[in-house]
């Protein structure tokens, strides 16, 4: 896995993807230099019909990321409720749900 520059890449059948919280797109945030340090990194895979879903990818991704955490998927929808508008929350119920 190459990290050149903090920026995490993935590989797929499609190719190369490269994944950026939308924070650190916009320039908000940076990814911490450390960041390898201070966690135990896991690759993963999802094979996935995102169809219907291309604006919630990073909702699909934090359903799949939601397996390696103690938390209940009830927690979870608490919060996407909480920071989605009312009418984008059941889509990205499912979307969370299409990652687990």
């Amino acid at each position: 896995m190459d990290l050149t520059g903090h920026k995490l890449l993935t590989e797929s059948n499609f190719g190369m993807f490269l994944i950026n919280p939308t924070t650190v797109t916009a320039g908000i945030a940076e990814y911490p230099k450390d960041i390898l340090k201070k966690f135990d990194v896991k690759v993963d895979a999802i094979d996935a019909n995102f169809e219907g879903f291309e604006k919630a990818v990073n909702i699909v991704l934090l359903g799949r990321l939601s397996r390696y955490f103690d938390i209940d998927k009830i927690e979870w929808f608490k919060a996407i409720e909480s920071c989605v508008k009312p009418e984008f929350v059941e889509m990205n119920k499912k979307a969370f749900e299409l990652g687990v």
